[in-house]
């Protein structure tokens, strides 16, 4: 079985994904998330950085 991913190369979606990752960062930072969202928030929002950043 392959998979076949698309790229999302759209600039709507570049900006979309970077604002959810700041988001998240944001309530980490203001601590209005708990303790056990808070590495899950993280790591959420480094990926959609990536993502981002090389267009999937």
């Amino acid at each position: 079985m392959k998979l076949d991913f698309n790229k999302n190369v759209g600039i709507t979606d570049k900006i979309v994904r970077t604002l959810i990752a700041i988001l998240l960062v944001k309530l980490v930072y203001n601590k209005k998330l708990s303790n056990k969202f808070k590495t899950v928030s993280i790591a959420f929002s480094m990926l959609k950085f990536v993502e981002a950043s090389y267009s999937y």
